[in-house]
């Protein structure tokens, strides 16, 4: 919960994906968002010591360019693409 609280630091809800994946001894999460995360980063780093100390792993941080919320790509049945909002 500590590193879930950091990664919306901002309260502006702006991370999309998350991804995790465990090696020896490290756990890597990729963050996928369309906007800036390094004052969330910053943040759930600094949270990282208690799930370093409960699950034995060091915590890292990737980031990914996400498309902006919102729009979605659909297809007709002619396969021509179109935009459309999301519900």
């Amino acid at each position: 919960m500590r590193i879930a609280d950091a990664l919306d630091r901002r309260h502006a809800q702006q991370l999309q994906e998350i991804r995790c994946r465990v090696t020896r001894g490290a756990a890597r999460l990729t963050l996928a968002s369309a906007s800036d995360m390094e004052v969330e980063i910053h943040a759930a780093e600094e949270k990282s010591g208690l799930f370093r100390d409960v699950f034995g792993l060091d915590l890292s941080f990737a980031t990914q360019r996400a498309r902006p919320a919102g729009r979605t790509l659909a297809f007709h049945r002619n396969g021509a693409p179109q935009r459309r909002a999301s519900a």
